[in-house]
């Protein structure tokens, strides 16, 4: 199946991150941080930018402007990370490696400041 219709893919992304920014509901948890999840989202976003490149009036930033922080609802989408990571039962146990990845793998395909990075990796110990 392949999906390239413009509003197909700004419904999915904008389902992508309804469910993991901003959903609570803990029965799609192991959905959050996966990285196959985030892997999606890059690609639907991704087809975005091509279709923004012919032509189309959207704006999805490069990897590089593509933080977190500079979405209006950052604030929501940190604190959302924050009780999916309070919803890991042994996350004081996690080397700061494995910590590390999580954190990336629930926030990829965007990024955070190096300062919001590290409050959520050191979150809840």
């Amino acid at each position: 199946m392949e999906i390239n219709d413009e509003i197909e893919l700004r419904i999915l992304n904008t389902m992508l991150i309804q469910a993991r920014f901003y959903d609570n509901d803990y029965d799609l948890k192991d959905y959050y941080g996966s990285p196959y999840t985030g892997k999606i989202h890059k690609k639907i976003i991704d087809e975005l930018r091509t279709k923004q490149f012919q032509g189309k009036n959207m704006y999805y930033p490069n990897d590089s402007d593509f933080s977190i922080e500079g979405y209006r609802d950052s604030s929501v989408w940190i604190r959302n990370i924050k009780k999916h990571i309070e919803n890991i039962d042994n996350w004081k146990e996690l080397s700061i490696e494995i910590r590390k990845a999580v954190v990336k793998d629930f926030i990829y395909p965007f990024t955070l400041n190096q300062k919001n990075f590290d409050k959520l990796v050191s979150f809840n110990l």
